[in-house]
Formats: structure tokens, C-alpha cells, sequence
């Protein structure tokens, strides 16, 4: 991206070789049990929604590092594990039991990366607040109209 490629372009290239990837996945996987589910509009929807908001997401992950930088993204990466754990948690997917070391190793896990990105973005983002300037003390500079040369 810092060459000049587009972040919509960089999208559809990796949008469009995940589906040359994954697309005879179920294909194969079907043959071997010998039933395919069908497929009902009510899949095609899903599938579509889902699709929109994957390169949706994806696009928006290439703008935040088009404006920062690719170190920035790169650690905003590691967040994913961690918005995951929590959407699980939150859609009860997820049972979190305080005395299993399963689930406290998730939420160490979860907290330390979030304050990871959270102290990389402090360090290396944008500036938040700024402390107001001290008034300089510099000399003023008089030009001569008059030249000294004769």
C-alpha cells in the first residue's frame, strides 16, 4: 500500500484468490459423505451477508492502515482471537468457568492483548492531548534598508 496500491484493489485480489482457494472445499467434502445440504435462498442470503461483512471489515482494516502505519495494523491484527473470545462470550457460545485454567488462560490471553494493541496504539498513534506550548523567547531579526557597501 505504501507503493500506491489501492486498498480496494488489495481487497478483490484477496477476496477473489480465498475464493478460487476455498471453493472446491465443499465440493470435495460433499462427495466424500455422499449428501450435499441444498441450497435455499435462506443460505444465499447468509452467505451473502456474511461475504458483505467480511470485505466490509476487511476494506475498513486497510483504510486504518492506509491513515496509520502497516506496524500499527499489524498489531491491531492480534485483536481478532480477542473480539472473538468476547463475541462468543457475549452470544453464549462461549461458558466462561472462573476456576478452570481453560478459561482463565483465555481471559489472560484476551486482556493482555487488548492492552498490548492498546499501549501500541498510545505509543506509536496519533496524538491525543497536547500540552499547550511555552511562549518562545526568540530574538526579533532587523533587516537593514540601508546597505553598507559603497
Amino acid at each position: 500500500m505504501s507503493d500506491g496500491l489501492n486498498k480496494y484493489t488489495l481487497a478483490f485480489y484477496c477476496n477473489a484468490l480465498s475464493s478460487l482457494v476455498l471453493l472446491p472445499c465443499p465440493f470435495i467434502i460433499s462427495r466424500k459423505s455422499g449428501s450435499r445440504p441444498p441450497l435455499t435462498f435462506c443460505v444465499l442470503r447468509k452467505i451473502f451477508l456474511l461475504a458483505l461483512v467480511g470485505s466490509a471489515s476487511q476494506i475498513c482494516g486497510y483504510a486504518g492502515i492506509d491513515y496509520s502505519s502497516p506496524v500499527l495494523g499489524t498489531a491491531m491484527m492480534n485483536l481478532i482471537p480477542a473480539f472473538t473470545f468476547i463475541l462468543a462470550v457475549i452470544s453464549r457460545m462461549e461458558k466462561v468457568n472462573w476456576k478452570s485454567s481453560s478459561s482463565q488462560a483465555k481471559l489472560v490471553g484476551t486482556v493482555a492483548s487488548i492492552l498490548g494493541a492498546l499501549v501500541i496504539t498510545v505509543y506509536k498513534g496519533p496524538t491525543v492531548l497536547r500540552s499547550p506550548s511555552l511562549p518562545s523567547l526568540s530574538i526579533p531579526v532587523t533587516l537593514s534598508l540601508f546597505s553598507h557597501d559603497n
